[in-house]
């Protein structure tokens, strides 16, 4: 079984955007046995995917909901839902849906592919995560030192 995967996706000079980024850093801090990767383009993704076990990707989203609001979806059998594909509303090049269903198609994904999802509302460039962001940081990070430990990753 391989060694779990956390990536962190967002730019930390975009405010709220910074909360996956951030969730990468504690989770490197805190558990020094899980591989972590930051990334600002989730294109990049594709091809950390695939042979791996458990992957947990975390990245800030912009749905309408309270800003500091934590989810988590299994993407593992099924697109990343809510989410337009070809956006235009990502501040990533290449929305995390997208990059997800490329992996599918080209056979990349691993056995469970779950991303956490930390809400914003300010991603301007320059701009400073906002409080409730970065105290959603540690529940964020919580959850998924949880979703490691806890073998979620086992079907």
């Amino acid at each position: 079984m391989s060694v779990p995967l956390v990536i962190g996706i967002g730019n930390p000079d975009r405010g709220d955007d910074a909360a996956g980024p951030l969730v990468a850093d504690a989770v490197t801090s805190l558990r020094p046995d899980i591989d972590v990767v930051r990334l600002s383009d989730p294109l990049a993704l594709v091809d950390l995917l695939a042979g791996r076990h458990l992957v947990i990707v975390v990245d800030a989203a912009l749905t309408g909901r309270p800003p500091g609001t934590v989810g988590v979806l299994d993407v593992s059998d099924s697109p990343l839902p809510g989410e337009r594909r070809g956006s235009t509303t990502s501040s990533h090049g290449l929305s995390l849906g997208d990059a997800i269903e490329l992996a599918r198609a080209l056979g990349r994904l691993p056995d469970r592919l779950l991303v956490v999802v930390v809400e914003g509302d300010a991603v301007e460039l320059g701009q400073a995560p906002q409080p409730i962001v970065l105290a959603s940081v540690t529940e964020a990070t919580t959850q998924v030192l949880a979703m490691v430990d806890g073998g979620i990753g086992d079907r």
